[in-house]
């Protein structure tokens, strides 16, 4: 029997916006009037979707972790579940989860995607592969598919949903190959490797001047001593995600899979963005 798994616990919520429950999700009606090329869809209607469709997949779910955003319509929405799945791994420490992103400002588009939180330190990522795993609010969202007899937006998350096992278990199988591969907090020459990597990160805007020393000072001299003890780069990638803790989900989609395809460049770990094109959302709420 498989385990329920724990609901997603932010770290800090303040840029998230309202933690809400299902039923005020249900009686939000500030949903603008559909126009010509954009057809917004109420929050409530994709969530009921997600969870009756991965329920029925054999996925075990959490109650969801529900927000709305803070402007005056509440106009976009992220949801979270913790996952198990028999197909998925099992690691001690960390737990799947997955994510959904809907919005009524075209902001952002429908998405649905997986990844995973570390429990000791509440960092996490997920990653939503893009191309037809997305909808955008447009003209056709809503025009019925003949081959599968569902609105498009029902379709593509449906996909998604399909491959949400593969997608954990590719996203495993990086962070397992970020783990294979050293990086001593003791040697000169690590240091400085490290250093400069922080530097072309910052540089390449996948963080701010504030978040390189950050990062170094994470990956320097860990909160928690199970990364006190990892000499690899598995130590270095949480030290990216320790800084991250706090930042929106809805506003930092790619920039763990820039750092992971970063670690593939420089250590030669597996490239994320070679499976299924994802987009990635850093931790700290996960």
């Amino acid at each position: 029997m498989i385990a329920t798994p724990e609901s997603p616990t932010p770290f800090d919520s303040k840029n998230w916006g309202t933690l809400v429950t299902e039923d005020q999700v249900r009686r939000h009606r500030i949903v603008p009037q559909a126009t010509r090329s954009h057809q917004p869809i109420p929050h409530y209607e994709p969530i009921e979707y997600v969870q009756d469709t991965l329920s029925r997949m054999g996925f075990v779910l959490s109650a969801p972790t529900i927000y709305l955003t803070n402007d005056d319509f509440r106009s976009n929405m992220f949801a979270g579940w913790g996952i198990a799945h028999k197909d998925l791994p099992a690691t001690r420490g960390f737990q799947w989860e997955a994510f959904l992103i809907n919005s009524h400002n075209k902001k952002h588009s429908l998405q649905l995607g997986g990844g995973h939180r570390t429990f000791v330190c509440s960092n996490g990522m997920v990653h939503s592969p893009l191309g037809v795993y997305r909808s955008k609010h447009t003209t056709h969202v809503n025009a019925i598919d003949k081959r599968t007899g569902l609105p498009r937006w029902k379709g593509r998350l449906l996909n998604m949903a399909q491959r949400l096992v593969i997608e954990c278990r590719r996203l495993h199988q990086t962070i397992e190959s970020c783990k294979e591969v050293a990086l001593d907090t003791t040697s000169k020459t690590h240091h400085e490797h490290v250093r400069s990597m922080i530097l072309d990160a910052a540089d390449n805007g996948l963080i701010n001047a504030a978040g390189a020393l950050s990062v170094y000072r994470h990956w320097k001299t860990p909160e928690h001593q199970e990364f006190k003890d990892d000499q690899t780069v598995w130590r270095l990638m949480q030290a990216f995600t320790s800084q991250a803790r706090g930042k929106s989900g809805f506003d930092n989609k790619d920039t763990m899979t820039k750092v992971f395809d970063m670690f593939a460049d420089e250590f030669g770990t597996t490239r994320l963005s070679t499976l299924t094109d994802p987009v990635a959302i850093p931790g700290g709420d996960f």
